[in-house]
């Protein structure tokens, strides 16, 4: 029922189809300002430089603009880092066990029981009438 939409279609079935014709050569079309990964446009900005980060496959790059459209570029090596690679997943699950380590370790001391103590003494259940 929406004209734009089914011409969108229409351009998306015919890029596939040449994609296919010569795959070497084949390359995701994206739109201005997405991941040109994985196509995200969630990004963490810092606010001291053009750093970003896709907050969906973690590759860090850099916000621009080009020709007057917003764009995220990143080094390729970026790649082996990003959370949907098998070396991504690698290196994602190694951060995650790591920080869990570190979790278990504080959870263990006199500091973090004193401090879950106050919260649970602060906090108090309420029921409505």
């Amino acid at each position: 029922m929406e004209d734009e939409k089914v011409a969108r279609a229409h351009q998306i079935g015919i890029d596939l189809a040449n994609a296919a014709k010569d795959i070497s050569s084949a390359g995701y079309k994206s739109e201005p300002g997405t991941c040109p990964h994985c196509h995200s446009r969630n990004f963490y900005l810092n606010d001291n430089s053009t750093e970003a980060v896709c907050c969906l496959c973690g590759i860090i790059g850099e916000i621009k603009v080009v020709d007057g459209k917003v764009v995220f570029e990143f080094p390729e090596e970026q790649l082996e880092y990003a959370h949907d690679t098998l070396s991504g997943k690698l290196i994602h699950a190694g951060d995650i066990q790591k920080n869990e380590g570190k979790n278990m370790e504080m959870m263990k001391t006199d500091e973090y029981k004193a401090r879950v103590k106050k919260y649970k003494d602060f906090i108090s259940a309420s029921v409505p009438e």
